[in-house]
């Protein structure tokens, strides 16, 4: 049933809105995110709050330029730290 399906990817999101393989990343979340929506567009029930949080990640995760880090957060790089396999801000 698509409602477990959701239910788990729910309860696997990070409380910074991302999800992880390895570590918090755009990609994941961006992979997870758009199949909660295609499961919501079949008539899942897709609570609110986890696609916002998503969304909210995933600008965090996002360059002026439009480039995404790989791990962490634009913000967090450009301050210097490192995240996964990102040693430098673009």
């Amino acid at each position: 049933h698509m409602d477990t399906i959701v239910a788990a990817a729910a309860a696997r999101q990070r409380d910074t809105g991302f999800w992880a393989h390895e570590y918090e990343n755009a990609f994941a979340t961006g992979a997870v995110l758009q199949q909660l929506l295609v499961a919501k567009a079949a008539g899942a029930t897709v609570p609110t709050e986890v696609t916002d949080k998503a969304a909210g990640a995933l600008l965090s995760a996002r360059y002026p330029s439009g480039a995404y880090v790989y791990g962490g957060t634009a913000k967090m790089l450009a301050a210097g730290a490192t995240v996964g396999r990102d040693a430098a801000p673009l």
